[in-house]
């Protein structure tokens, strides 16, 4: 009985192991870091035009964004810069 089903087994561990081998290719490299998810332009265009005004709201209310976008940009422009 036990030759019976490791008859019936065999063919499918061979194919199995065929896919195995032949699907195996080299695999790239993974990124060491998360990718990025904001623009480093965009978030300079900000940070200078920030320099003319006192409140994220007054900004962000001139570009079309909400204040804790247009904060949170600086920010990240302040910490690019600072590194």
């Amino acid at each position: 009985m036990f030759d019976d089903c490791l008859a019936a087994i065999q063919p499918v561990m061979r194919s199995l192991r065929m896919t195995a081998v032949v699907t195996s290719e080299p695999s790239q490299p993974r990124p060491r870091h998360r990718p990025v998810d904001s623009d480093f332009e965009a978030d300079a265009r900000l940070a200078a035009a920030w320099k003319n005004h006192t409140r994220y709201a007054d900004l962000a209310r001139e570009q079309g964004l909400q204040a804790i976008e247009v904060k949170r940009a600086i920010d990240r422009h302040r910490k690019r810069t600072k590194r």
